[in-house]
């Protein structure tokens, strides 16, 4: 606990706290989380970052988006407490610290989906856009056109062939998790199929200047906590960065819904409340949300056969591989 209260104690003093309990988040980047209680009863978040990720500037861009988005009134985000020396995170131990609010509600909405509760996270995602819209604005490529279109190209440059090689020689890294390696197989053969394609429509895409501003870039349901049918909060914006606010929306529906026409059109309407989505963007959120399954399809399957890394829970990465799988069966018409 030294680490963790060296931490804590440059953002307040220690005697305001009454105790501080670690938390298991439900994501895969490593963080530490601290659930922590003020005497006041006040809760608070302690997050360890990852060593090197985010970077220090990173970092200081994302919690200067969070900061100006808190002063136009978003009040689900959770905006970072500056610390002694008035910078908003300390290095300790080697690594990242940053304390947050604690966002209340839970990111419940697989177990308890409704169409009230899908419009409500995408009108509030409309509201951080509009919110950060004028935080260095740009035009140009979509940085996330452009890394996809770079990525399908190194798969079909060789990689690719490795990883079907890999893939025959052993699944040991998810071979306790029932079924994970039929749901591997079939990535590899449907993402393999769908890639040649996906290249051609990644080149046209990547060319084109569009918005630019900041985009949370890995905002899925996990991410978004709900008490009722409203959003409480949106939380773990290490991924944000400033690209084509679109991403956003790709990966939040897919995340939400996968492949639901009907809720689809209801996502994007309840987004688009003033009218702000033209034919041409959301063709470009579509190919977003087809180009991201493709290719993170692909990247479980290196970081599983090639890389060989520790994904944790053996059963809760097969259900992500036969997730994907089932999303990359709709998009191939199987």
């Amino acid at each position: 606990m030294s680490a963790t209260t060296d931490a804590l104690g440059s953002f307040l003093p220690l005697v305001q706290v009454q105790r501080i309990d670690p938390h298991r988040g439900s994501g895969w980047s490593g963080a530490g989380i601290w659930r922590v209680h003020l005497q006041t009863g006040q809760l608070f978040c302690l997050r360890r970052w990852p060593v090197e990720h985010p970077s220090p500037e990173r970092l200081r861009l994302i919690h200067a988006v969070l900061t100006y988005a808190g002063r136009s009134g978003i009040d689900f985000l959770p905006i970072p407490r500056p610390a002694a020396g008035g910078e908003t995170f300390v290095k300790v131990a080697g690594t990242l610290w940053e304390l947050t609010p604690w966002m209340p509600g839970n990111a419940d909405f697989r177990s308890h989906p409704h169409p009230q509760r899908l419009e409500a996270a995408l009108e509030a995602l409309a509201r951080f856009h509009a919110s950060t819209a004028d935080f260095a604005p740009a035009r140009g490529p979509a940085p996330a056109l452009v890394e996809r279109l770079a990525r399908a190209e190194e798969w079909l440059d060789g990689p690719l062939d490795r990883l079907g090689e890999a893939g025959r020689r052993t699944d040991s890294t998810i071979r306790d998790a029932a079924d994970a390696g039929d749901a591997a197989r079939s990535i590899l053969f449907l993402a393999g199929k769908a890639l040649p394609r996906l290249r051609d429509r990644l080149a046209l895409a990547a060319g084109e200047s569009l918005r630019l501003q900041p985009a949370i870039r890995d905002l899925h349901h996990e991410h978004v906590l709900f008490i009722g049918n409203e959003v409480s909060g949106f939380i773990d914006f290490g991924a944000l960065r400033i690209d084509t606010p679109l991403a956003d929306i790709a990966r939040l529906v897919g995340s939400l819904i996968g492949d639901d026409p009907p809720g689809w059109e209801r996502a994007l309407d309840a987004y688009d409340r003033r009218g702000t989505l033209t034919a041409e963007d959301r063709a470009q959120i579509r190919l977003l949300d087809e180009s991201g399954t493709v290719l993170g399809g692909l990247e479980w399957l290196r970081w599983l056969w090639l890389e060989k890394r520790d994904m944790g829970d053996p059963q809760r990465v097969a259900g992500r591989l036969e997730e994907l799988a089932a999303r990359l069966r709709v998009l191939s018409g199987l």
